[in-house]
């Protein structure tokens, strides 16, 4: 048995994660192999008798096992499909907590759905399931299963269960890059293999560069009888634009210098090209004349081979360098937004402090209103590091168009002309329909612009079934039915030399002041975001086409009834504690909250507000930061609920609209403020998370 897959009854949970995770990042063990060592390992160091690991379908309605260990057996199996459609509150809650740690399984909301179905005939009293995190969703769950009485789990046992589900994302992400190295390997076996068993066409050149001799294998590669070329001029056989190249190699091989090999397309009989890599060295015949001989061998394959190798590299490559931009481009909006939460309520309260007509009043104004154009600019950077949650809903796309085009006409002015190319049948996609026309209203203002002069823009929605990622696309996508949104323009075309960078961040071509060069990046989070891919084809005088893939959809459900509002509670003194990493903001929320007559005890770290909550009875109100040192919001919550259960939260992120912050997300039922706020935004939102009295 392999050190990886050794009981580990009792050993350290960190040795445990650590010994995983070297075998992982080695790449030498095989993924099977890592899930059954993983799922031994999980069972070992928890002491459960089962321990799986589950991953998703590709349209997300069912979870398939695809290692279950069982421990007193020692036994491995596979193959149980559960469909989400049965089991809505666990699915529901999968998608929302770092871990859902059911100490009794039969009982706990989240997993009472499984209780005949799986639970009893199992024996299964304690649950402790961790989702598995892959291209900014679960993919998966790791199962750990207490066989016996309820079994309550500490700390220590969900991080290492959302610990071990990390591990199994790395190892998803690890077999997926060792997929990828191994198919270029292949096709660079398979150009060795091409090159070997090509077969060539041999022939022999006067000094005017006439066929004199053709092997006979040229009919089979070219089309061409031997005899039909003979005396003819190599020249009336080659693309014009390779004529001098081969013209230079002759004349250098007839002055007596070494062999030379070109590259040349030749033309066959059907009008089509090839590509020949030919060798030219020349001699003197008996008549003392001086001959080239010249072997061609056909590198059509190769090339194409060739180009489709560096394409799969570069989009590897871009795909590598958007990420890491996207990382960095989301932690420095959530780092700005905490900056602009203070600049935006400074400029409030001069604004209130301040009688109109004042010099410091307009200056006021100015500060507020550069923030709010700050706020919209890092709400655009979210979107492009997926960071921010998109409203997604199912809507047809023709129909999304189709509502869109007097606005587009408005935007593009008069002198362009929009036309629409509708698939006649219904293009069902899962978007957020607000973001998605902000991306076509982006695409056709770029399409604008690159009219000056007038010109037609194309907007287009078809179905399409891929058996292929197109090569365009930015990322590759998965066989399958797809709807396609294609913005194309007849104007003045892309530089090659700028298309690798038209989706970074930053990156414009316009004048200062004319864009922030946010545009495109946005297009590319959103799509990424929606599970989609945006790719680009360009040429310089002729026009551009963006295209925006999508996965094709079921029909949308029934329409449910909108939920009734519920008035917010009145204004009262509340005794809240605060709890906030940085300190500019800790400060003016702490004055704000008393400000409006509140009592606040202030907390910098989460360590110290559960020293803090331990001297006191009570909260009416728990306002809390999401990501901080050691400990996040949600997880300072959940501890001090066990104390108070009925303790109510506001939770303050960077990241707006309830995102993800990494692996923390913002439960369902709390209160959710996103950054920038206004100190007017924060006294409602407490009023309102409040308990109505009595």
């Amino acid at each position: 048995m392999s050190e990886l897959t050794r009981p580990l009854a009792h050993a350290d949970q960190a040795a445990v994660l650590l010994q995983i995770a070297k075998a992982v990042g080695s790449g030498r063990v095989r993924l099977a192999q890592t899930l059954r060592g993983i799922t031994e390992a999980g069972a070992a160091a928890l002491d459960v008798e089962r321990c799986g690991i589950w991953m998703y379908d590709g349209t997300r309605s069912s979870i398939r096992c695809v290692d279950l260990y069982e421990a007193s057996k020692h036994r491995h199996s596979d193959g149980t499909l559960l469909e989400a459609a049965d089991y809505p509150r666990y699915f529901g809650a999968l998608a929302k907590e770092r871990v859902i740690a059911a100490g009794d399984a039969v009982s706990d909301a989240r997993t009472s759905e499984f209780d005949q179905s799986y639970l009893k005939p199992l024996g299964i009293g304690a649950m402790l399931d961790a989702p598995v995190w892959g291209g900014g969703g679960v993919v998966g769950i790791v199962c750990h299963e207490h066989v016996g009485p309820r079994r309550p789990w500490t700390e220590a046992e969900q991080s290492f269960s959302g610990a071990l589900a990390d591990l199994v994302s790395l190892a998803l992400e690890s077999d997926r890059r060792t997929q990828l190295e191994a198919e270029l390997r292949r096709r660079e076996a398979h150009l060795r293999t091409l090159s070997m068993v090509a077969h060539d066409v041999v022939y022999e050149l006067d000094d005017q560069g006439r066929y004199l001799h053709v092997s006979p294998n040229v009919e089979r590669i070219l089309g061409w009888r031997p005899e039909e070329l003979l005396m003819c001029s190599v020249r009336e056989f080659l693309h014009p634009d390779d004529v001098d190249q081969c013209s230079q190699g002759l004349g250098r091989v007839r002055v007596g210098q070494p062999p030379v090999t070109v590259v040349a397309r030749h033309m066959r009989r059907d009008g089509s090209e090839c590509s020949f890599e030919c060798s030219l060295t020349a001699y003197n015949d008996e008549a003392g004349q001086r001959r080239v001989v010249v072997s061609s061998r056909d590198v059509t394959a190769r090339l194409d081979a060739e180009r489709e190798s560096h394409e799969l590299q570069a989009r590897l490559a871009r795909g590598q360098r958007l990420e890491a931009v996207g990382r960095l481009a989301g932690g420095i909006a959530h780092d700005f937004n905490n900056m602009l939460t203070v600049i935006t309520s400074a400029a409030e309260d001069l604004l209130v402090s301040l009688p109109e007509g004042q010099a410091a009043r307009e200056h006021a104004l100015q500060i507020a209103e550069a923030a709010d154009r700050s706020a919209a600019l890092t709400r655009q950077l979210l979107v492009f590091s997926s960071r921010e949650m998109l409203r997604q809903e199912v809507l047809n796309a023709t129909g999304l168009v189709t509502d869109l085009e007097r606005m587009l006409r408005r935007v593009i002015g008069e002198d362009v002309r929009l036309e629409l190319e509708l698939d006649q049948r219904p293009a069902w996609v899962r978007v957020d329909p607000a973001q998605l026309e902000q991306v076509l209203v982006n695409l056709a203002v770029n399409a604008r612009d690159a009219m000056p002069t007038g010109g037609v823009l194309t907007l287009s929605v078809a179905r399409r079934q891929l058996t292929r990622s197109p090569p365009e696309l930015l990322d590759p996508i998965s066989p399958g039915d797809w709807v396609e949104l294609r913005v194309s323009d007849t104007g003045s075309g892309i530089d090659p030399a700028m298309r690798e960078r038209v989706f970074d961040p930053f990156f414009t071509t316009k004048e200062p002041g004319q864009g922030t060069g946010l545009g495109l990046s946005t297009v590319y989070g959103v799509l990424r975001q929606l599970g989609g891919a945006v790719g680009l084809q360009s040429r310089l005088g002729e026009g551009s086409a963006f295209s925006l893939w999508l996965p094709l959809h079921e029909l949308p459900p029934e329409p449910a009834d909108p939920a009734p509002s519920s008035a917010p509670s009145e204004s009262r003194a509340a005794h809240i504690l605060l709890v906030e990493d940085e300190r500019l903001v800790r400060d003016l929320v702490a004055e704000c909250l008393v400000g409006a007559g509140h009592r606040v005890v202030v907390a910098a770290t989460p360590a110290e507000a559960l020293e803090l909550a331990a001297e006191h009875d009570g909260f009416d109100l728990m306002l809390s930061d999401v990501v901080m040192p050691g400990m996040s919001g949600v997880e300072l919550w959940q501890r001090l609920k066990q104390r108070w259960p009925a303790l109510p939260v506001v939770f303050m992120s960077g990241y707006p609209d309830r995102a993800s912050t990494g692996q923390t997300h913002v439960p369902e039922g709390a209160t959710f403020l996103g950054k920038p706020f206004r100190p007017s935004d924060l006294v409602s939102c407490v009023v309102r998370a409040l308990p109505t009295p009595g």
